[in-house]
């Protein structure tokens, strides 16, 4: 640890180890993140900041499914 990266290169190394389901279409880095005094994350303070121009956007393309949606899925249409 202690190294510097960027969202771009903890992107690239996430896709390329994880499932595409797993893998956060939004990434910002911050310094600190909110927590209780429990030491879990207060996400609710997050999401008023929305998109920022510092967040990086992967992208629909990256997403499961996002080429192929129905993923080549017969749909059940009721007994035959």
């Amino acid at each position: 640890m202690g190294e510097d990266f960027s969202a771009a290169a903890l992107a690239t190394r996430a896709t390329g180890r994880m499932p595409a389901f797993w893998v956060p279409r939004y990434r910002r880095l911050v310094g600190t993140l909110p927590r209780t005094p429990s030491g879990r994350i207060r996400k609710y303070r997050l999401r008023p900041d929305g998109v920022t121009p510092d967040t990086l956007d992967l992208g629909l393309a990256s997403r499961v499914g996002a080429s192929r949606p129905d993923r080549g899925r017969r749909r059940w249409h009721g007994p035959r």
